[in-house]
């Protein structure tokens, strides 16, 4: 195999197993008039991924004791429905 097809492998295997901390939607707009579209396309990307929910969770910080308290609740409410 190649150098050039084991590297993209390896890239693809890395965003697979989710091992970069940022993720990249890129969205070609070909015409002008095709904007509307390419507009939502890029929010069903971001949608798809959860950039949105990612960045609401990250908005502030939470320290890890509460973290875990909402984690527990989390929990709870699961197994009471």
């Amino acid at each position: 195999m190649p150098e050039s097809e084991h590297r993209a492998a390896l890239h693809k295997r890395a965003l697979w197993l989710g091992l970069y901390p940022c993720r990249v939607v890129r969205i070609v707009v070909k015409d002008p008039e095709e904007f509307e579209q390419a507009l939502r396309e890029f929010r069903r990307k971001v949608q798809e991924q959860g950039l949105v929910r990612e960045m609401r969770r990250r908005s502030h910080y939470v320290p890890p004791a509460e973290a875990r308290k909402i984690k527990s609740l989390r929990a709870r409410r699961r197994r009471t429905r």
